[in-house]
């Protein structure tokens, strides 16, 4: 979205949020890492100006207005990147309210005065200049739908076998990092089933639930 923004507006900046994903901005600062970005050879590639998450970015360029037949005064925000901005739109801009997002990969994030030192916590900006935390798993709703998928059941048959089996999965332990892992970071790990008996193979639901 930063690019378009330029393309409307012809204005060369980014926001926090988006800038604090590419690896070469402190969190912390609201600024970019000078030194790491001179190191990489990236200083073009990165527009000097934070923008202010609560400020316009700027107007149509007249060219951009006349191919839209829109005003010229239009006026453009910045914008944010996309778990910024599902806070925002799920109302987590305070402390004390999360949001919970399963896709491929599952993430949990909330807005916070300050960053938090953990490895197990990836520091963002949100989008009207604080803080947001996010933990985030590689592997989340593609796992149960490998075996739903391999016993060809619908979710609807998969999940009623899966709640008619006993809480701890009989001591069955599925360690789901099918792409790797973010949270712990290891990128080369790969999964494992690990307690597996007799018949166990043959039970989608206990294998599901697992």
């Amino acid at each position: 979205h930063d690019y378009i923004n330029f393309y409307l507006t012809g204005k060369f900046t980014m926001e926090a949020g988006d800038a604090s994903g590419t690896g070469v901005f402190d969190p912390a600062l609201k600024e970019w890492d000078h030194g790491l970005v001179d190191k990489l050879g990236y200083r073009k590639y990165f527009p000097e100006e934070i923008s202010d998450p609560n400020a316009a970015i700027g107007t149509l360029k007249p060219e951009v207005s006349r191919h839209f037949g829109l005003p010229d005064d239009v006026v453009v925000g910045p914008g944010s990147g996309d778990n910024m901005m599902a806070a925002l739109g799920a109302g987590a801009v305070e402390a004390g309210k999360f949001v919970a997002s399963l896709g491929t990969s599952g993430t949990i994030f909330a807005s916070h005065n300050t960053t938090i030192d953990s490895e197990l916590i990836s520091n963002f900006c949100d989008s009207l200049g604080d803080n947001l935390p996010l933990v985030c798993t590689q592997n989340c709703a593609t796992v149960p739908e490998e075996i739903r998928k391999a016993f060809k059941l619908s979710v609807e048959e998969i999940t009623t076998l899966a709640q008619a089996e006993d809480v701890g999965c009989e001591g069955l332990v599925i360690i789901p990092y099918l792409s790797g892992e973010r949270t712990p970071n290891e990128p080369l790990s790969c999964g494992v089933m690990y307690g597996l008996r007799p018949e166990m193979m043959q039970r989608p639901g206990l294998l599901y639930r697992a």
